[in-house]
């Protein structure tokens, strides 16, 4: 899959009987909930007959509908189907023989999994199977969201919000209403109760290994009634229901019972009838049931002849729509308990009785599609107020006692002021041993020099206050294009943009860059991803081969080191964009999700795999079309003034969509647009208030001066240094994504605060976004990414980190950054498989509490964490700088002082889990 997107729904067996009125569902109900969503089967034909269908009943045009083509014959093809999927409806039954291969690839995949059986062997099994492997992937496993058995739990639900006491017992009673029509069922409905009584021993046994304790016997139990009775509430002939109800709710009455600490509820539901000959026709049906479904060869007789055997009551075929459309049901609920809560165990019988009742239309073909589809809007929309742990991996983490927390707190706290006031220190001491070029005259007012050793932050500092002026005149411009002109917009703004950067760079310089511009838009008409690669790496060694380097530098900006290095340093961000401009064009060649149907048409018979669309592309009507696929867009975009010189990257798939997307009103955006550009200005007043004070850039040049610190602060001068770079990017990304926002674009966010990042793989997703998401688009996900398997993965992997490294310059330095940072991902990775591996997982939560698996997550993070610092020194002031804090506190053998760096860090690990945890609350809070 080569979205960057995943869709919010994927219908799977959306051309099956139920899997039909699922889709017509959706269809009705996506539009208000702005969702996304794609169908998946086995057969494109089939697929497509019912999107027609559907656009005929629901009034939407569904042609275009996006068609992921999986098969349950094909644990791949699942994978892929479930990999573009926040959440599948899985309408593919019986789910004993078709339901766990889905679950399987959804837990492996990251998504949501819910589907309508009624089977309680399967339910409880996919839950001993994979509830822990769903835990751990942040998904939700959820079964019976039909009529089996939403009415049911939302009627004691309901009957429990109503009572205003404690209930001990609740009765229901289903009345199914035929229409002038009559009733019937699909044939699957049939298969999947003939093996559901089949194997009804297997369910003892799964049931003995998930709940091996029983819940404490109540002291009033429920009324026990005879198999056939005539009911106080609407006199009629009832029977107990065989039906999943009763397993569901004790499922869930088990789990209030041990996590909400809450009274279990007793519950028996029963069905009636309107006249005893019906009961005995049934009977005879049961009688004649039982006898068939023990051999083979009356199974199939009793499925293929299942009209004549139920008395028109199962169909292959299913209902009529005229039956459908007349049908309904009622669900009558007796609660008994008592009116005022008691204390302790109740000494007394259950004193109150209270009625409610639960209605809807059809059950198997209205209802069921109705609570399935609305049950995935819960799921997608308020997955927060959900019991369990289906949160991103990582996003959540079990609380610790406060007074354990406010001692990591502390720690930490204390550590960073007291290593910052060594830093300093020493800065004061050794300002006459530092070299005097890395300092100038500071503020006046503060009356102390300034650390200026940082080039990049020292340069573009200065840097910004020349262009500020054309940031302003681009503003003013951008937005009277916006009200009168939009059609224009691609040709100001590039000519504005052109005759800026011709101004302040040179025409050598703007003709260099349009050459590789050109270059690249040449290759790209042969369509192949792969030269197009090739293509974009040689133009990318130009910057890191010695002759070329030299060529380029004699011939745009010779002795002129300042204008040189913009150059180097906009060149290479101008080679991401018109990569990926070129990459675009030819990601159809390398997707490998079946297409819709118009898309279809859209797809070269040369291709290697179709097109996929962007599932959210349909999500706001487009406005004007500013910019396309051609040279001059190609040019409108590499050169766009606002994210030029320091980026962030925007790749041209969000670029081109959000350029042409109708603007958003002004007022929505001020508030977080001001917030947004009072930060950028706090950091950047801040970074030079610090260099005041703070001279850790200009003391890491002195290796001698290193070689010497004591290690409290040493590891000073490396925190500010992560810090410092945290905020100059902060800054450097801030300011122009500021004012690519005020004209309705929006960049990747800047980096993250490296103080509660603490993984390599998170350093990597949350520091430069752009970036990530460039190497993700065009690297990983074409070789294979994480469906190809454990090879195709690593593979991936190294041809990310090796483009890093070429792409930053082919030093030593960088080779050892990347190098450790690929190493470090593969053990995360290899942690985190290990970890899941259900005897480790399962034997985890057998002897350890959840507060204790946190600490201990957080001690084995510890030695990660310690690498990844190290190896991020080395990328800030060079490799010697690197050695120097690996001899320091590894290789010298200071066993003391490195348990008390390993303490120091635990404590800070597990500060990090806190305030990350509480962003992400903070957050969700916001967005709920």
């Amino acid at each position: 899959m080569m979205a960057t997107e995943r869709y919010d729904i994927v219908i799977f067996g959306a051309s099956g009987f139920t899997g039909q009125f699922v889709v017509e569902e959706v269809a009705r109900v996506a539009p208000t909930e702005r969702l996304t969503w794609a169908v998946s089967g086995r057969s494109m034909e089939k697929i497509q007959k019912v999107l027609s269908k559907a656009s005929k009943r629901t009034g939407n045009d569904l042609e275009s509908t996006p068609i992921i083509i999986a098969d349950t014959s094909s644990d791949e093809s699942l994978l892929q189907m479930a990999k573009q999927a926040k959440l599948v409806l899985n309408c593919v039954g019986p789910y004993r023989f078709y339901g766990e291969q889905v679950v399987r690839a959804c837990v492996e995949g990251g998504a949501h999994h819910l589907d309508i059986s009624g089977e309680p062997a399967y339910i409880e099994k996919m839950q001993l199977k994979y509830n822990g492997e769903a835990e751990k992937s942040g998904v939700f496993v959820i079964s019976a969201c039909g009529f089996d058995s939403i009415p049911a739990e939302s009627g004691i639900l309901h009957a429990k919000q109503k009572f205003q006491g404690e209930i001990n017992t609740v009765e229901s009673y289903l009345e199914l209403h035929a229409g002038p029509h009559g009733m019937a069922v699909n044939n699957g409905t049939l298969e999947s109760a003939i093996y559901g009584f089949l194997n009804e021993g297997e369910l003892k046994s799964i049931r003995k290994s998930l709940f091996p304790e029983p819940l404490p016997p109540p002291k009033y139990k429920i009324a026990k009634r005879g198999m056939l009775f005539k009911n106080e509430v609407n006199k009629k002939w009832t029977a107990p229901f065989l039906g999943s109800d009763k397993s569901v709710v004790y499922r869930s009455q088990r789990y209030n019972f041990s996590q909400r600490k809450e009274k279990a509820i007793q519950y028996q539901p029963y069905v009636c009838y309107d006249s005893i000959l019906t009961v005995f026709g049934l009977l005879w049906f049961g009688l004649l049931f039982g006898i068939m479904t023990k051999f083979s060869f009356t199974r199939k007789l009793l499925l293929r002849y299942s009209s004549f055997f139920t008395a028109g009551l199962f169909k292959p075929e299913g209902p009529s729509l005229k039956q459908i459309e007349t049908c309904s049901f009622s669900m009558t609920f007796v609660s008994k308990g008592w009116k005022s809560l008691p204390e302790g165990e109740p000494q007394s019988p259950p004193d109150t009785v209270k009625i409610t009742k639960v209605t809807g239309p059809e059950v198997g073909y209205v209802t069921t599609p109705i609570c399935m589809v609305q049950a995935a809007v819960v799921v997608l929309k308020e997955k927060e107020k959900l019991p369990g742990n289906a949160m991103p991996r990582g996003a959540r983490i079990q609380p610790l006692p406060w007074p354990e927390v406010l001692f990591y707190r502390t720690v930490h706290i204390s550590a960073v002021v007291y290593i910052t006031w060594l830093v300093y220190s020493a800065s004061r001491e050794y300002d006459g041993a530092l070299n005097i070029y890395a300092f100038e005259r500071g503020w006046w007012w503060i009356g102390a020099d300034k650390d200026v050793s940082n080039y990049e932050w020292h340069y573009f500092y200065k840097w910004f206050w020349v262009i500020l002026p054309f940031y302003v005149g681009h503003f003013a411009l951008s937005k009277i294009i916006e009200w009168n002109f939009v059609w224009m917009r691609r040709w100001v703004d590039l000519a504005y943009s052109g005759g800026v950067l011709l101004y302040l760079m040179g025409w050598q310089t703007i003709l260099l860059f349009l050459g590789h511009c050109l270059a690249m838009y040449i290759v790209s008409f042969t369509r192949s991803f792969f030269i197009c690669w090739i293509a974009s790496l040689c133009l990318l060694m130009t910057l890191n081969i010695e002759f070329t380097y030299s060529l380029m530098q004699d011939w745009c900006c010779k002795d002129q080191d300042g204008k040189f290095y913009l150059l180097v340093y906009t060149l290479a961000l101008t080679h991401l964009r018109y990569s990926s401009f070129c990459l675009e064009k030819c990601l159809p060649e390398v997707k490998g999700q079946s297409p819709s149907r118009k898309d279809n048409d859209k797809i070269k018979s040369d291709n290697t795999g179709p097109q996929q669309k962007d599932p959210h592309h349909e999500e706001e009507p487009l406005g004007t079309q500013v910019c396309g696929e051609g040279f001059v867009d190609l040019l409108f975009y590499v050169f766009y003034l606002p994210l030029f010189f320091t980026g962030p990257l925007l790749t041209f798939n969000f670029f081109r969509k959000q350029m042409n997307s109708p603007s958003s009103p002004g007022s929505k955006k001020t508030r977080p647009l001001l917030i947004g550009v009072a930060r950028v200005l706090f950091w950047g007043m801040a970074n030079e208030f610090l260099l005041h004070f703070l001279y850790f850039n200009a003391i890491q040049q002195n290796g001698a001066l290193m070689q010497r610190l004591d290690l409290w602060t040493l590891a000073g001068v490396g925190y500010w240094s992560g810090q410092f770079f945290m905020n100059k990017y902060t800054v450097l990304y801030g300011v122009p994504a500021s004012l690519a926002r005020l004209e309705n674009l929006d960049p990747p966010q800047g980096p993250r605060c490296v103080a509660y990042i603490y993984t390599y793989s998170e350093m990597w997703k949350y520091f430069d976004r752009g970036m990530y998401s460039f190497i993700k688009r065009y690297i990983f996900f074409p070789l294979g990414g994480s469906q190809g398997g454990v090879l195709r993965q690593t593979a991936a992997s190294v041809a990310c980190f090796t483009f890093v490294y070429l792409w930053h310059g082919s030093e030593y330095y960088v080779f050892l950054w990347t190098l450790f940072n690929f190493v470090g991902v593969v053990l995360e990775r290899i942690a985190a498989v290990i970890l899941d591996v259900p005897v480790v997982y399962n034997t985890e939560r057998r002897y350890l509490s959840k507060e204790w698996i946190r600490r201990l997550h957080g001690f084995l993070a510890v030695p990660l964490f310690l690498m990844s610092a190290i190896t991020a020194f080395c990328f800030f002031g060079g490799s010697s700088v690197g050695f120097i804090f690996y001899s320091r506190y590894i290789s010298s053998g200071n066993f003391q002082a490195l348990g008390t760096v390993y303490a120091i860090l635990y404590c800070c690990v597990q500060s990090s889990m806190e305030i990350k945890d509480n962003l992400y609350t903070s957050e969700k809070t916001k967005v709920s």
